[in-house]
């Protein structure tokens, strides 16, 4: 039976499944209730959603909605405080028994995507390939989870990967998704390495590299050791890549770097996108170095395919705001699986990432939509600054409506689908880049402020 994929959102449950008895990550849901800045029914304090299980077929089940298929290995939790699964990878001989039975066959394009648990932060989720996770100075990364995008129906490729953890050595190893590292989160990686499982690993390489005392290794591949361990020598950054068999390993890309130190807020769209207005929008960001998080609405996305993937390419996040703007307080469990799954499946279509965060229309939810998202693995954002500009459509309201209130730590609410809001992010975004905030997605603005939960609603994140 083939090795295959999971989609980033019920990856990232899984990761929780197992991290979630981390202390960054116990504490990640404080201060962060709903604000009261337009429509819907908010909760103070909500309840945390369920993190999935810890074998991908469960983890599968518990994203619902979607068409991707699971199937999977690995075991139960190791003991001792540390996370760490069993399996025994198929050899390279049998991977070059399969090159030779198939020598037609071309390989596809396929990616690793990474999740660390990184001390005091909690999550830094679903990072791309050879793209780098970096832990702010005085932090390390003390998990890890990984997984395969691209795999092609009926074949057979999957990841395995073992980590050294402080004090405790090589830790048994963990595949597809798992999580291996350090259970309360607190003690740091030393050391990591890396295989493909699975007849189709003859046609890959997979090559990983770690930081640590503020230098890269270098790529190693294929089972070598990268870290160097027992020495005191922390891991604070890794990255990995998937290569054609024997190519050269991709240049490192250490993407924007975000100062936890200087002020940063999220500008957040809904409704798009719209090819027109959400591309002067990205024109601006690009302009000025900024990043925003697009909460889009499914039904649009095959149409506007263009501008979700330089979207993504540019470093913004794309978010879900349901397939077609219904009140997610208003259906079913069964409805918003459907409606986050469906819109889930078509951004991972366009970008290869299926979204961890959803925004619900109106501002509406309660506990028992809150505890679906949350068995999607999904978080729910809200704002802390709402614009109004889909009611007024005046540019210079929006911009005084955040000028006038901004602090750091804001998520701003507005659309990507009025002309007048264009307009006003094309002044918004260099005149707060003049003021000092970074302009970041969500999902960065939360990495350095606490984390995110499953099922959990967040409307600002202050320092």
């Amino acid at each position: 039976m083939g090795i295959k994929r999971i989609s980033a959102a019920a990856l990232m449950a899984v990761c929780l499944a197992a991290l979630s008895g981390t202390a960054a990550f116990a504490s990640s849901a404080t201060d962060l209730g709903y604000v009261d800045s337009g429509p819907g029914v908010g909760l103070e304090e909500t309840s945390p959603g369920v993190y999935g299980e810890s074998t991908l077929g469960d983890a599968g089940m518990a994203q619902g909605g979607t068409s991707q298929n699971v199937q999977g290995t690995g075991g139960g939790q190791a003991d001792d405080g540390l996370i760490g699964h069993g399996e025994t990878a198929p050899s390279q001989q049998e991977g070059q028994q399969q090159a030779q039975t198939d020598p037609a066959y071309e390989p596809a394009a396929v990616e690793v995507r990474s999740t660390a648990n990184i001390y005091g932060l909690g999550l830094r989720q679903d990072v791309p390939d050879h793209t780098a996770i970096k832990a702010p100075q005085n932090s390390f990364i003390t998990a890890l989870a990984l997984n395969l995008s691209g795999v092609p129906e009926g074949r057979e490729l999957g990841i395995s990967y073992s980590v050294n953890l402080s004090g405790s050595g090589w830790l048994p190893e963990a595949s597809n998704g798992m999580g291996a590292g350090s259970q309360d989160g607190t003690t740091p990686l030393e050391g990591v390495k890396l295989w493909l499982t699975g007849q189709d690993q003859a046609y890959y390489d997979i090559c990983y590299q770690v930081l640590q005392n503020g230098s890269w290794t270098g790529w190693v591949r294929n089972g070598a050791e990268a870290g160097n361990v027992g020495v005191g020598a922390f891991i604070q950054g890794f990255a990995a890549a998937v290569v054609r068999k024997g190519a050269e390993a991709p240049e490192l890309n250490e993407g924007t770097a975000v100062d936890p130190s200087k002020p940063m807020i999220a500008l957040t769209f809904d409704d798009g996108p719209s090819a027109s207005v959400t591309g002067r929008i990205l024109n601006a960001l690009e302009q000025n170095g900024g990043r925003a998080t697009f909460f889009v609405v499914g039904s649009r996305v095959q149409s506007n395919a263009a501008s979700i993937l330089r979207a993504h390419q540019l470093g913004c996040e794309i978010g879900n705001h349901t397939y077609s703007h219904k009140y997610i307080s208003k259906l079913s469990a069964d409805g918003i699986r459907s409606e986050l799954g469906t819109t889930n499946q078509l951004v991972a279509n366009v970008t290869g990432v299926s979204p961890v965060l959803m925004r619900p229309p109106g501002g509406f939810y309660d506990s028992a939509s809150l505890g679906t998202v949350g068995e999607l693995g999904m978080s729910a954002i809200m704002w802390s600054i709402d614009t109004r500009d889909w009611q007024h459509r005046n540019a210079q309201k929006t911009i005084d409506n955040v000028l006038s209130q901004v602090k750091d730590g804001d998520i701003i609410l507005m659309h990507d689908l009025y002309t007048a809001s264009a307009e006003a992010a094309e002044y918004l975004i260099p005149e707060l880049t003049r003021r000092g905030y970074q302009l970041v997605t969500v999902s960065e603005l939360a990495m350095y402020r606490g984390g995110l939960a499953p099922g959990h609603v967040y409307s600002r994140f202050r320092p």
